[in-house]
């Protein structure tokens, strides 16, 4: 594709750093579309050696005139990233697919019928997860048709302000938005992103400037790598390679932002760090329509996050102990957190399903579980796709899709 050419119906960005072995399912998921008028820009924000490897990763793709790839001239944050490689999109409408995500491959064409329908400005759609072990990704297969329903934006904002988590909001990774929309937000504030948290920083300033959007619901994203998500891996206190470099650089380079949200300064309680783009966004726009966060409800909503993780054993202890402080603090009445399951119980879930225990173990596992589901399938009473990578898993479920006329 040509700077003189006709620009695409949409351009999907695809921003990676330092995933080269996960990130070839989000790029073929992308040009493997039913729907083909597309441009994909990948934006590789890699560490030097991971960025060599991306490279010789990327090799399968080039020959497709709709793929471009881009790196900036230095290490970005990640929300600078996000910014940097939105300018060079050029499509009608443009979304952000991030290297652990993939597209189901009738995505766009489902979000094309919604635009034409509608004549949304933005148009979000459902997630799923993936089940992963090694040598083995499965995907539950989505019951009904696809739905679409518009939401009243104020609906939204007041969900977030009673310390919700609405996950049927526009992230731009889980939506296509009007380039209009986009350039309106540039002209507003300067860039479309902010803060530490690109996806929503920019799902709060979308709300406060439309009074509806159109949602899907549907999965038409699949994640993957939830063990090398930086969120998820904040969240449970996990240290990995990945997450240790992204706290460094948001410390280091995004530290003016963490005096905002309900809890000033903390990293630890994942709803403040989605309430810090709210109060971010809020002072920004200067608009009435951002709800006052009150004490009580925050820490209620973040409870009830923490209890998910509580009953897991994940919950590191500096979450309780921050919560703790904020609820003497602003003078609440405790929440108590559910006990965790049973240890020999978690453990013989983690063993029996393949995500614990001996590496060889959890391949039998993954190949057993890969075994009966493929035959299932054939069969056609099963629930699960199944395959060696998410790249195997999506074409099963476009295969299942032509074959039943949908």
């Amino acid at each position: 594709m040509t700077q003189d050419s006709a620009p695409p119906v949409f351009s999907v960005v695809i921003p990676t750093r330092n995933r080269p072995d996960i990130l070839v399912d989000a790029v073929a998921s992308v040009l493997e579309q039913t729907f083909s008028d597309l441009e994909l820009i990948v934006s590789d924000n890699s560490q030097s050696a991971d960025s060599e490897l991306t490279q010789v990763a990327l090799d399968q793709f080039r020959s497709d005139p709709r793929f471009r790839y881009i790196r900036p001239d230095l290490n970005l944050p990640m929300v600078d990233h996000w910014e940097w490689a939105l300018t060079h999109a050029r499509g009608r409408y443009v979304g952000v697919v991030t290297d652990r995500m993939a597209l189901r491959l009738y995505a766009l064409e489902e979000v094309y019928t919604a635009i034409e329908r509608t004549k949304a400005a933005t148009v979000g759609y459902a997630t799923a997860n993936a089940r992963e072990l090694p040598g083995y990704r499965g995907l539950r297969r989505g019951h009904g048709g696809v739905a679409t329903r518009e939401i009243a934006t104020a609906d939204k904002l007041q969900q977030f302000a009673r310390g919700d988590w609405p996950k049927d909001t526009p992230r731009m990774l889980n939506s296509f938005t009007h380039r209009d929309l986009l350039a309106s937000l540039r002209e507003r504030y300067g860039t479309v992103f902010t803060g530490i948290s690109p996806d929503y920083a920019f799902a709060f300033r979308t709300l406060e400037a439309l009074n509806s959007y159109v949602y899907i619901d549907f999965p038409l994203l699949v994640t993957q790598g939830e063990a090398r998500s930086n969120g998820n891996a904040l969240t449970i206190g996990a240290v990995t390679q990945e997450t240790t470099d992204f706290r460094r650089r948001m410390l280091e380079e995004q530290g003016e932002w963490l005096k905002y949200g309900p809890m000033p300064g903390d990293t630890s309680v994942l709803l403040n760090g989605i309430l810090r783009e709210y109060a971010l966004a809020a002072e920004q726009s200067r608009s009435s329509r951002f709800p006052q966060i009150e004490p009580a409800d925050f820490y209620r909503g973040a409870m009830s996050q923490a209890a998910g993780w509580a009953r897991k054993a994940m919950l590191p202890p500096g979450v309780v102990s921050a919560l703790d402080e904020y609820r003497v603090t602003h003078g609440l009445n405790p929440i108590a957190l559910p006990r965790p399951k049973p240890r020999v119980r978690r453990c013989v879930n983690l063993v029996a399903g393949g995500k614990m225990g001996p590496l060889p173990l959890r391949r039998t596992i993954a190949s057993l579980r890969l075994s009966i589901e493929r035959g299932l399938m054939k069969l056609g009473i099963g629930s699960h796709f199944a395959g060696r990578t998410l790249r195997d898993v999506i074409r099963q479920d476009l295969r299942l899709r032509q074959r039943e006329g949908k």
